[in-house]
């Protein structure tokens, strides 16, 4: 699948997830990756709405957030 596989398959297993620190994962917990380094656009939208939805609690992770979307080549690797 291209690169571009966002526009045009269902939600499918694409990616492995795995704790950096090596703990386990929670076998009933569901993750979605997001490529926002401006292959998606839409990644990059639902990003910036997470960052309005942690604010008031986390101001710090949504500045993190918005900051890596400015600038990708900065942010953390995963």
């Amino acid at each position: 699948m291209s690169d571009r596989s966002w526009k045009h398959n269902g939600l499918y297993r694409k990616y492995r997830i795995a704790k950096a620190d090596g703990s386990p994962l929670d076998p009933e917990a569901r993750y979605f990756p997001l490529r926002y380094d401006g292959t998606d656009p839409n990644a990059e939208l639902a990003l910036q709405v997470y960052a309005a939805s942690v604010r008031a609690y986390n101001p710090k992770l949504a500045d993190d957030i918005l900051a890596a979307l400015k600038n990708p080549a900065e942010a953390p690797q995963p």
